[in-house]
């Protein structure tokens, strides 16, 4: 038998233990730490973070989704600032369309109702990524996806299991000298773990990476890492985790191409219902990536990306969303300074691909269309050494827009093909045109003069 005493001292440090675990709990809250253990991934879950931090000043606008082209290469600021909105960048490494649309259905859109939603495309709807996994079998998509949905992911990242670390990971935390010592002092796949602390984000979303250029990295490894970060090209210039970074691939897709697309789908017809405007673009490449005898024109001239681009095309007729395929842009795909590797790019990148973006979104540089053609191409007509250019935004006949360069004589004037859409007719100067029918019904063109780009 208890004495009544003992009973009672029990009692009281029972108390005591579960008022100090609630003021460590709240401390912990209060700080804002990202919820690693229930996102899957630090990087996503500084994301979280940081939107939240934002959204306290008022609601986000437009919400930016895609890869690691958008998570890296996009500058949400300077797109606000072109567009007058408020913009956030949730690009997240390494992802592909799938769980990208998860992500928007499933979590961001619960309890937020932005304008726009701007989608950063890659050249394939699914990914291999180890990372792209870990996401997928994290808590909060399981959580989110499920029969409670909505309550179970929006109680669930507060519990505080999710944010249990090592002691390491907590000093690292509170300490950033030891996080700059042990990075420094890290190699191999540790220092591949590590990344993601050393790599911030900005209070935009964009992650800003430790080092500008591919080269730079790799000058920082050992040689048993150089030949790893060879395979490197297309998923991501910032790596995640030890295990789940993106340099390392798996076998097989996580899910079957079918599933994804139809999920895709979906999201597009809800968010179509909420009145939630949508725009697909691609970021730019370097122009050695569109030069000759490149992977990228092996895979444009034997049509190996047709079903993908034609599925892209449909997706966008049906959603009414435009399509801005800006992978060659004169403005941007020229220099070198502004690319992290030939396909994503860097801070200095970010910024104006961020305010072309802006431009375009508010309408203050005219989105004009070519004559129609294959959805796999656009009209702009390559650069001449000879002729006067001057800037100017097209698109090809599927409703892609790409920012290009158009000859232009002393004497000549252009004709160009403009869709009727909210992206066309910002063309203030342009004369009262003629009227034409796509014959498939997606939409209407109209023949606009223009003496003066």
């Amino acid at each position: 038998m208890y004495s009544r005493s003992s009973t009672s001292s029990f009692r009281r440090s029972l108390g005591l233990g579960a008022f100090v675990f609630a003021l460590a709990w709240g401390a912990v809250e209060a700080a804002g730490l990202p919820r690693t253990g229930f996102f899957g991934g630090r990087a996503l879950a500084e994301k979280f973070v940081r939107l939240e931090a934002m959204e306290r000043a008022g609601p986000v606008e437009v919400l930016i989704v895609g890869p690691s082209y958008v998570d890296q290469g996009f500058d949400a600021g300077r797109f606000g600032a072109a567009s007058g909105t408020r913009a956030f960048n949730m690009g997240v490494s390494g992802t592909d369309m799938y769980f990208q649309s998860i992500l928007l259905r499933d979590m961001l859109l619960l309890e937020r109702a932005p304008n726009a939603v701007l989608w950063a495309l890659r050249d394939e709807v699914l990914t291999r990524s180890n990372i792209n996994r870990q996401y997928l079998a994290s808590t909060a998509v399981r959580w989110a996806t499920g029969p409670v949905g909505r309550w179970a992911f929006t109680l669930g990242q507060h519990l505080p299991q999710y944010h249990r670390r090592r002691a390491m990971d907590w000093l690292r935390e509170c300490s950033p000298w030891l996080r700059r010592m042990t990075w420094e002092a890290a190699r191999g796949d540790e220092r591949a773990a590590l990344r993601a602390w050393m790599e911030p984000l900005d209070e935009f979303g964009r992650t800003e990476l430790a080092a500008r250029t591919r080269q730079e990295r790799v000058a920082e490894r050992d040689a048993s890492e150089r030949n790893d970060d060879d395979d490197d090209d297309d998923d991501g210039g910032g790596a995640e985790s030890a295990a789940g970074t993106t340099r390392f691939m798996s076998q097989d897709y996580s899910i079957d191409l079918a599933t994804a697309e139809a999920h895709v789908r979906e999201t597009l017809r809800l968010l179509r219902a909420r009145g939630i405007a949508v725009w697909f673009f691609f970021t730019p490449y370097y122009e050695s990536v569109i030069a000759r005898h490149t992977k990228h024109a092996e895979l444009v001239l034997t049509g190996q990306n047709e079903a993908y681009f034609h599925w892209l095309a449909g997706l966008c007729a049906e959603s009414g969303a435009p399509l801005i395929d800006l992978r060659y842009c004169a403005e941007i795909s020229g220099e070198p300074r502004y690319f992290f590797d030939t396909r994503h790019l860097n801070a200095p990148g970010a910024a104006p691909l961020g305010e072309l973006l802006g431009e375009l979104y508010s309408g203050k540089r005219p989105a004009l269309r070519s004559r129609p053609r294959a959805p796999t191409g656009s009209r702009c007509p390559p650069p001449s050494p000879r002729a006067s250019r001057r800037r100017c935004t097209c698109a090809s006949a599927d409703g892609t827009t790409r920012a290009g360069r158009h000859r232009r004589t002393r004497a000549a004037r252009r004709w160009c093909w403009s869709e009727r859409s909210n992206l066309a007719n910002t063309c203030s100067r342009s004369t009262a045109p003629p009227r034409s029918t796509r014959s498939n019904g997606t939409s209407s063109w109209s023949l606009r003069r223009r003496s003066d780009w």
